[in-house]
């Protein structure tokens, strides 16, 4: 598995997490190391990180990079 993602706001984590199983991507969301957080109850602040099988990491990659230029524009 490869990290594609790190960041501290989880609702960026499950987005990026929707957009890239929709494009047939199994992706892992973790939260200071435990795996498929519950969305509403956790608040560890060590960040929330993304994993996608070793094949998925270049698309992955593009559609992380793609949602972290339209969260820029919007700044």
């Amino acid at each position: 598995m490869k990290q594609v993602y790190k960041g501290l706001y989880q609702e960026d984590a499950m987005v990026l997490k929707s957009m890239l199983e929709s494009a047939d991507i199994p992706t892992e969301l973790l939260s200071g190391g435990k795996l498929d957080v519950n969305p509403l109850f956790n608040v560890d602040i060590t960040g929330f990180t993304l994993q996608v099988p070793d094949d998925c990491e270049a698309d992955a990659l593009d559609i992380v990079a793609a949602y972290s230029e339209s969260k820029h524009e919007h700044e």
